[in-house]
């Protein structure tokens, strides 16, 4: 299945071949020390070797904040941990650093890991990240009652004073939390209006997702006002837009000397809008050949199925394939304009907010939460869905003024460090959490 927020995930029990509630393949190996040599099954040594020195069938990786005895701690629960942070997973650990900036112990939840630098970004924000087999809610499904136990007990053997679950996917976590008496906030990123994969693979319809995240959480906390409007609960959801750190995004203006170049920095899936973006390179090599249209994301088989069709001259020759950035600055310093033409409404469009913060100017289309961050004419445009010509029209008014491109790119900067901060971050969420933990 996808993830709602674009990356893929797995949301059975069954993650990494566990075998059931009780053990965590994937966690196992990575609390061995020193790993499990090849061809090592970890169930068997765990119950030769392992569980005689220590070793936990559900093990907490030891994380870079240490535990202070006299805070109250909040376990934050994800749905997924891949090797690559995208979106989602960098706004997750916003939200662990503001946690621990506010004076809390931060525990992290994880149904499966793979070893790699989010992981530990993940271990370095916490007290530590506890990997246990759980899976996405399902309509109809009851939650799995062992996984509820592992959860409750967990939370009165930590002294969990509140649990945080960062997606609408999850419930185990919530009626353990229930079970204990311990309130529990739901931070919604998602709108399920508009994503039909979301809707398959939870079995349910937007309203019922919305009502079971009504039902199971005392506070949700929305990160755009599209969210917001989406559960229509005036007094249970608090808005908390995601912020980023402007620390190395203070990058040059873009010069527009040679070849100017948009680019399209995602997941690389095909509801990001690559058929719209490979549309939008033809209508430009035609209208502003001087154009390179820069495609920033990983080499996966959707990118290999462009890349295909590239010998029998089906592809633009301006489209331009740069691969994975491993950090945002990097993806945003190889383009000049940002362009988001997500299939899916987004809920936020962390991609957007960096690229303002970066100094470059953005044209969106006009839906989802994209239109909390841009400001028409001011630090970008927002032009109708799928409307691709009004997308290159916008390109070329940009580049065929670099006054204008200088000034939007800068207004863009200017508004994201102004509204969407850490600092205001953090005051947002203390505020949305008051009474809760």
């Amino acid at each position: 299945g996808l993830s709602p927020r674009g990356g893929k995930t797995r949301p059975e029990v069954s993650n990494s071949g566990d075998p059931g509630p009780g053990f965590s393949t994937s966690g196992y190996r990575v609390a061995c020390p020193g790993g499990l040599p090849p061809g090592v099954n970890p169930i068997v040594h765990f119950l030769e070797e392992g569980s005689g020195s220590g070793l936990q069938a559900l093990p907490v990786l030891g994380g870079g904040r240490p535990v202070r005895r006299s805070a109250r701690t909040v376990l934050v629960c994800t749905h997924l941990v891949g090797e690559r942070p995208f979106g989602a997973e960098r706004s997750l650990l916003d939200v662990l650093r503001a946690l621990e900036r506010m004076g809390l112990n931060v525990l992290v939840s994880a149904p499966w890991v793979r070893p790699g630098g989010y992981l530990e970004a993940l271990r370095e924000a916490s007290c530590g990240v506890w990997v246990l087999p759980y899976r996405w809610w399902r309509r109809g499904r009851p939650a799995c009652a062992e996984t509820v136990q592992h959860f409750a007990a967990f939370i009165r053997e930590r002294r969990v004073s509140a649990v945080l679950m960062n997606t609408i996917v999850l419930d185990e976590p919530g009626v353990a939390a229930r079970q204990c008496g311990v309130p529990v906030i739901v931070h919604a990123r998602e709108l399920p209006e508009h994503d039909e994969e979301l809707s398959r693979v939870l079995g349910a319809d937007a309203v019922a997702i919305r009502e079971h995240a009504l039902a199971l959480a005392d506070r949700v906390i929305v990160n755009s006002g599209a969210v917001e409007r989406f559960f229509a609960a005036p007094g249970r959801t608090a808005l908390v837009p995601d912020c980023l750190d402007p620390t190395g995004f203070d990058l040059a203006a873009p010069s527009l000397a040679d070849s100017p170049r948009v680019g399209l920095i995602s997941s690389n899936l095909p509801k990001k809008g690559l058929g719209d973006f490979v549309e939008l390179a033809r209508l430009l090599s035609a209208r502003a050949p001087q154009l390179s249209c820069v495609l920033v994301g990983p080499d996966n088989e959707h990118v290999a199925a462009l890349r295909a069709t590239g010998p029998k001259g089906e592809l633009p020759g301006n489209l331009v394939f740069a691969g994975y950035a491993g950090t945002p600055q990097e993806a945003i310093a190889q383009v000049d304009l940002v362009l988001n033409l997500s299939h899916v409404e987004e809920s936020f469009g962390r991609t957007v907010l960096e690229a303002m913060m970066g100094r470059r100017p953005v044209v969106c289309y006009d839906r989802g939460g994209l239109g909390d961050l841009v400001v028409e004419g001011e630090t970008g445009y927002l032009v109708p869905f799928g409307d691709v010509a009004a997308v290159a029209e916008r390109v070329c008014r940009i580049f065929a003024d670099p006054d204008l491109c200088r000034r939007l790119g800068e207004a863009g900067r200017e508004r994201a460090i102004r509204e969407f901060g850490p600092e205001q971050f953090q005051a947002r969420l203390a505020r949305a959490l008051d009474g809760f933990i």
